[in-house]
């Protein structure tokens, strides 16, 4: 298998809990800091051949541990930059799961080249559309954001589809 995917996991497992505990140790929320440093070791574990389940336990622990920093008032930038990695860690880490056992070639290349732009171009639009909501703050109805998420769902797909992604 081609070891990208995995590699890209790793990256964004340590990143993910780098912003998490960054956050917690601006805010002094030490316990955050080493709770944040030992969900390295739960992501490492989902890593192995058995360990997919371990992944979909980890992602909700990971944002729950952004939830509370920004409770206990770390920064919201990281908190949300951190959650959103430890997303793309699970998508990657289940990737790499279905990837098991594929040999490479040219079509193992482009599935593999797909995901990574899919998922760069929904994480980004993701984190935009988060971090706007901390520069400009407006409130609007429940029906108007879940038609302006169907909408943006709509462009992204149109969008990966222009670009054949």
């Amino acid at each position: 298998m081609n070891n990208t995917p995995r590699m890209a996991a790793l990256v964004c497992v340590v990143l993910s809990s780098l912003c998490l505990a960054a956050g917690f140790a601006a805010a002094g929320g030490w316990p955050g800091v080493v709770a944040s440093l030992l969900a390295v070791a739960g992501w490492l574990a989902a890593q192995h051949r058995d360990g997919a389940w371990l992944g979909s336990l980890m992602l909700p622990a990971s944002v729950l541990l952004a939830a509370v920093g920004v409770f206990v008032g770390a920064s919201p930038f990281l908190m949300v930059l951190g959650g959103a990695l430890a997303l793309a860690s699970w998508d990657l880490t289940q990737f790499c799961h279905l990837l098991a056992g594929q040999a490479p070639g040219p079509e193992f290349s482009r599935m593999v080249r797909r995901h990574f732009a899919s998922l760069g171009l929904v994480m980004g639009a993701g984190l935009l559309a988060a971090l706007a909501s901390q520069v400009v703050a407006f409130q609007l109805p429940f029906l108007v954001i879940v038609a302006l998420v169907a909408g943006l769902a709509f462009i992204l797909e149109r969008a990966r589809r222009a670009f054949r992604l």
